[in-house]
């Protein structure tokens, strides 16, 4: 007996599977970042520290892992192409027009010190 399920039904599972990926994908990104930044600049003050340092993270890159070799290719090849189109789009588009567009002027020299007076007050 096959089990049968409706269009709509079977649009709603495929839809929640790259909404997870998705989800999976940023949070796979924050734990790489978050890794960077704590080998880069050891030395910054921090607010708070992740309790159990660093298994959240290895459990959530293995859980990305795990959900990765669980997709169909389609749904790789097409968050793929979304994110390529995202990067033409970036260099095409907005990096020669940075004087405009996603300009973020910031010292990091003021920043450090701003952080380091926050923390002696």
């Amino acid at each position: 007996m096959a089990l049968r399920i409706s269009p709509q039904e079977a649009a709603r599972d495929r839809s929640f599977v790259r909404q997870t990926f998705a989800t999976r994908t940023v949070g796979r990104e924050i734990n790489v970042q978050r890794r960077t930044l704590q080998q880069q600049q050891r030395n910054l003050p921090r607010p708070w520290k992740m309790p159990f340092w660093p298994a959240p993270p290895i459990i959530g890159l293995v859980g990305v892992a795990i959900a990765l070799s669980q997709q169909k290719i389609n749904d790789l090849l097409l968050v793929a192409g979304i994110f390529a189109a995202g990067l033409v789009y970036y260099y095409v588009f907005i990096q020669p027009r940075g004087d405009r567009y996603w300009n973020v002027q910031v010292d990091p020299k003021a920043e450090l010190q701003k952080l380091t007076h926050a923390t002696r007050d």
